[in-house]
């Protein structure tokens, strides 16, 4: 393994424990989140290392082309959308945020609608140039979408919605980068890995912003069981006086 693909292999290691971790967390505590959160990370990962495969033939084989490019941007934009399926249940924005939930269900169907339009425009062999500004010009509304839901989120002034908030930002932020780079400057893309290294320290920042977010988010649950608890034993004790009174 040359050294550039050293620091995408360990990334992608990274990411696979990651993913191993959430995986018993999920069993362990049985909320939605840990699933999308574990399908946001494994289409991310499929994306960079197909990415990577396609910059410096990692696998040593070809791969036809339809599938090589429906293992691109499409998981890409998977991605995102299990993202903001997390985003979704993390917060519990149906119940605590109703506002930022309809809008949320408004964009999942967007992100719906460029996923299925663009594995279905894979046939028609449209020119790589074109293919990319089509990429780069969708990926810029749906990120411009999603700033009217952040801004409602902030306004909650809720320390888990900015986690969130913040993790979303360095996912997003570092795949532009990538994105801009590629489309701008083709002549140093073509067959360069190096591209991808904004997205991978976009994602590795983001898991270390929601890896903290998940421990606050049991920590505020269980708090919330003790005081539960605490109020029944309260009503109890109140009921038991009113039956018993001395």
């Amino acid at each position: 393994i040359c050294m550039n693909q050293f620091w995408h292999i360990l990334f992608l290691g990274i990411a696979f424990f990651q993913m191993l971790f959430m995986m018993a967390q999920w069993f362990l505590f049985g909320r939605k989140e840990y699933f999308f959160y574990i399908a946001y990370i494994f289409f991310a990962a499929v994306y960079i290392f197909f990415r990577l495969h396609a910059a410096t033939d990692l696998l040593n084989f070809s791969i036809h082309p339809w599938l090589l490019e429906w293992l691109d941007q499409p998981m890409a934009i998977l991605s995102y959308y299990m993202y903001l399926l997390f985003t979704r249940h993390f917060l519990s924005l149906k119940h605590l945020q109703p506002q930022a939930y309809r809008y949320s269900r408004a964009i999942e169907v967007i992100f719906l609608i460029f996923l299925f339009g663009k594995t279905l425009s894979i046939p028609l062999e449209i020119s790589q140039s074109l293919s990319a500004y089509i990429y780069m010009g969708s990926v810029l509304i749906m990120a411009a979408l999603v700033v009217p839901m952040v801004v409602m989120m902030l306004r909650q002034k809720n320390i888990l919605n900015n986690f969130v908030v913040m993790g979303s930002i360095c996912y997003i932020g570092g795949g532009l980068v990538g994105m801009f780079v590629a489309i701008l400057w083709p002549a140093k893309a073509i067959g360069n890995a190096s591209i991808l290294l904004g997205m991978e320290i976009g994602i590795l920042a983001e898991l270390l912003l929601l890896n903290t977010g998940f421990v606050l988010k049991n920590r505020i649950l269980q708090q919330q069981v003790i005081q539960g608890q605490q109020k029944l034993l309260d009503q109890l004790m109140k009921e038991k006086k009113d039956q018993f009174p001395e």
